[in-house]
């Protein structure tokens, strides 16, 4: 009963993804905490990172209607989201949060990229999760169509999103079975190609079809077979 409550306030808290994009002072606010908030969920739920990938994926979830809407603002919104609470994702992971958490300066009109990628510093009691917790095969299809999105902040944010995920992707520990499955150099050469992708379009005003295909192509190269045939 108390759970059900909770999701029914939830969704009903997420609907503000859905507001008009005036008064802007209040409604951006407004989004703003709204996100904030995301983040607070994530870090508060949970006892270790298994736990806590599995309400990554709840949450980004219920972001998905919001990350393909068709008005523009609702697309925005919902893609800053997901990036923001993959950014506290990634932290946690990486042992960037002390026991309370802390939280960046946020703005709908800047995104940060940086962070540390590698090994965790976590302490031992700390689970990490492994790749397969995260689903990636069905995030990435989530968002591979907004990186070609008519929005430009769209796009741009949607391939961050790509970059992210794979970032904390090649950081967690790998199921035996698809271990081999991985070619570690390969994979890091196709996410450090996402990353200029990235740092490119930040800065100046490029082929849209060539970025798409860029990275798709390293997306080809950064999903595993199973994670492939999962899409399919």
């Amino acid at each position: 009963m108390i759970l059900s409550c909770f999701m029914f306030h939830f969704q009903a808290t997420l609907g503000f993804f859905a507001l008009p994009t005036e008064p802007s002072n209040i409604v951006e606010s407004l989004i703003t905490n709204l996100i904030i908030l995301l983040g607070a969920i994530l870090l508060t739920s949970g006892e270790d990172g298994r736990s806590r990938a599995e309400q990554l994926l709840h949450i980004l979830r219920q972001l998905d209607p919001y990350v393909s809407a068709s008005a523009e603002h609702q697309r925005r919104r919902g893609c800053v989201a997901v990036h923001e609470v993959l950014v506290k994702f990634r932290n946690l992971c990486s042992g960037g949060f002390g026991a309370s958490g802390s939280y960046p300066t946020l703005s709908l009109k800047h995104i940060d990229q940086g962070g540390p990628r590698g090994s965790s510093s976590l302490p031992s009691a700390f689970v990490l999760p492994n790749r397969d917790s995260l689903s990636l095969g069905e995030r990435i299809m989530a968002y591979l169509p907004r990186c070609a999105d008519t929005d430009d902040e769209v796009r741009k944010v949607a391939i961050q999103i790509i970059a992210l995920f794979f970032n904390i992707s090649l950081s967690l520990p790998k199921q035996k079975t698809s271990a081999n499955d991985i070619d570690l150099e390969s994979s890091y050469g196709a996410l450090s190609s996402l990353e200029d992708i990235v740092s490119i379009i930040r800065r100046a005003s490029v082929d849209q079809i060539e970025v798409f295909h860029r990275v798709v192509s390293s997306v080809c190269i950064l999903l595993s077979k199973d994670e492939v045939n999962i899409i399919s």
